[in-house]
């Protein structure tokens, strides 16, 4: 994405997830600190999704190498390569704190 694009997106993005966060936030806030606190929540998950998207996206190039792997996968390989690739990504998400898990430890 383009540097400008991502530049414009951040702050638009931020009073929208701020009535979200007022609205149908994760917990009832009452201050506008809890609703920002919702909102760099939502941010933060936000972030997480992309990451998995990302691993899932990245996790083989299309190049000569793969091709000639994928010539010689049996028919077991390929939903053996899918379970693996799906577990390697949520043990790297399940390896990361939850935003509100950390929050709450901070706050203490």
């Amino acid at each position: 994405m383009e540097r400008h694009r991502l530049l414009v997106l951040v702050p638009v993005n931020a009073p929208l997830l701020t009535a979200l966060a007022i609205s149908v936030g994760f917990q009832k806030t009452y201050t506008f600190a809890q609703v920002c606190r919702d909102r760099m929540i939502a941010y933060a998950l936000g972030i997480l999704v992309a990451v998995g998207a990302l691993f899932l996206n990245l996790n083989l190039a299309p190049t000569e190498e793969i091709i000639l792997i994928s010539c010689k996968m049996s028919a077991w390989h390929a939903p053996a390569t899918m379970i693996a690739s799906i577990a390697i990504m949520h043990a790297f998400a399940k390896s990361l704190p939850e935003p509100a898990t950390a929050y709450r430890d901070t706050m203490r």
